[in-house]
């Protein structure tokens, strides 16, 4: 299975003893398009299987899955895909705390 990434945030699962999700709602993020969100697009990769937990990962993706860069077209059954999958990920950690809580 290939799973394609693109730019994003991390964030932690859980912050002051509550789920991402429940931030979302609480702030009314989901009510929002992505463009009332502000200059950073929040677009997760969260769960909710096994009590929730982040769905990827660079250094450890899901068994079986294969980590690409975004899909950036689709002509004949042949995709193109960016080359900026490691700068996608490490951008995506810049925010993320080495320890939530």
């Amino acid at each position: 299975m290939f799973l394609a990434i693109g730019q994003h945030t991390r964030m932690p699962r859980r912050y002051r003893g509550h789920d991402l999700v429940w931030w979302f709602e609480t702030l009314r993020l989901f009510d929002m398009l992505p463009e009332q969100r502000g200059p950073i697009r929040v677009h997760p990769a969260i769960t909710g299987a096994y009590g929730g937990r982040t769905s990827i990962s660079a250094t450890s993706p899901p068994k079986g899955v294969t980590l690409l860069g975004r899909v950036t077209a689709a002509r004949d059954g042949v995709l193109d895909i960016a080359p900026a999958l490691p700068k996608h990920f490490a951008q995506g950690d810049l925010y993320y705390p080495s320890s939530s809580t």
